[in-house]
């Protein structure tokens, strides 16, 4: 069972209070970019945990399946995880391009 964490909780909670904001028909700019920010670095802290998260599923699948066609037989799911590995970079990444293009 997946477990839900505090990066999780603030992830839906600043995307909740973000896209209240954006009702605002005189929102400005301004005024979203800290929610982008947040947004930004709780997903990276979510995504960082993609790869433990694909793990587990590769083994609840491969039991289900050798369970549901009674059998032994070796086999693989494949799964493509695209994303960036260090936070820390990607965080980076992401301040960068947010410079650049302010």
């Amino acid at each position: 069972m997946t477990r839900i964490t505090a990066a999780d909780c603030r992830y839906e909670r600043a995307l909740r209070q973000r896209n209240k904001l954006l009702k605002d028909p005189g929102v400005t700019r301004d005024a979203l970019f800290p929610w982008n920010v947040l947004l930004s670095d709780y997903g990276a802290a979510i995504m960082c945990k993609a790869p433990a998260a694909a793990a587990i599923f590769h083994e609840r699948t491969i039991a289900l399946y050798r369970q549901i066609a009674h059998t032994t037989t070796q086999c693989q799911l494949h799964i493509r995880i695209m994303i960036q590995r260090r936070r820390s970079s990607f965080c980076a990444s992401m301040r960068k391009n947010l410079i650049m293009t302010a």
